[in-house]
């Protein structure tokens, strides 16, 4: 990747360090809890308007992840140019767009922000399953730290993608409203489990190009130029 690989690395690692950051001062400053409580609702502007409020910081936050996660993902992709890393820049850019416009479409825009929330989730479960299966297959380079965090990411997140997109979330938020009765949702802390995995999983695929990493496309290089001297 020449001199921009430390480049694009650091901003896909930042935005999402930033990311988490804004999550745990916007959960603290609202008083959040995630036994009972939502990420939808932790963004949820009040008075249906962009305020200088605690749930602005949030979704900034998320914007500048999703922004920053896919420049990354599709630089890479594009660099490497090999199948694996094609497929994974291209739901990486999925992934990072997604979830710009969950940060975008708050649960003040409730239909499109569990369309936008659900897809995010359903890209982060696509990208992480292929991830496992490039890894597997040595088409990209095993690292374990990371295998185990994209396996738990893609688990949490295709847990909390269904529980979005088959309609559990919207009834959900409903029974709490008319419900005064704080309990504890489970799926509200897969849900906070699966993106705070999945920033953990995209600071590990970004990290991985800093420590100088023999990409696909090199192991290639150097695999056809044996080839070439064998014959």
């Amino acid at each position: 990747m020449g001199r921009y690989k430390k480049v694009f690395g650091i901003a896909g690692m930042t935005g999402a360090a930033v990311c988490a950051a804004a999550l745990a001062v916007s959960a603290i400053m609202q008083g959040f809890s995630p036994l009972y409580g939502f990420i939808a609702q932790l963004g949820a502007y009040p008075g249906r308007a962009i305020v200088a409020s605690p749930a602005l910081l949030m979704n900034a936050g998320l914007i500048l992840f999703g922004l920053t996660f896919g420049v990354y993902m599709f630089f890479r992709g594009w660099h490497e140019a090999t199948p694996a890393r094609t497929v994974l820049g291209i739901f990486g850019v999925l992934a990072g767009l997604l979830a710009a416009a969950m940060a975008m479409y708050t649960m003040n825009n409730a239909v499109i922000h569990f369309m936008a929330s659900g897809g995010f989730y359903a890209a982060v479960f696509v990208l992480s399953v292929l991830y496992i299966v490039f890894a597997v297959l040595r088409f990209i380079k095993l690292q374990m730290a990371t295998l185990i965090v994209a396996f738990l990411a893609g688990l949490s997140s295709a847990a909390f993608a269904l529980f979005v997109l088959t309609g559990n979330m919207a009834q959900t938020l409903a029974m709490q409203s008319v419900d005064a009765a704080k309990s504890v949702e489970p799926f509200a802390l897969v849900g906070l489990g699966a993106l705070v995995l999945t920033l953990a999983f995209a600071i590990m695929l970004a990290a991985e190009v800093l420590g100088g990493e023999n990409t696909s496309s090199a192991a290639t290089t150097q695999k056809r130029k044996v080839r070439e001297i064998a014959f």
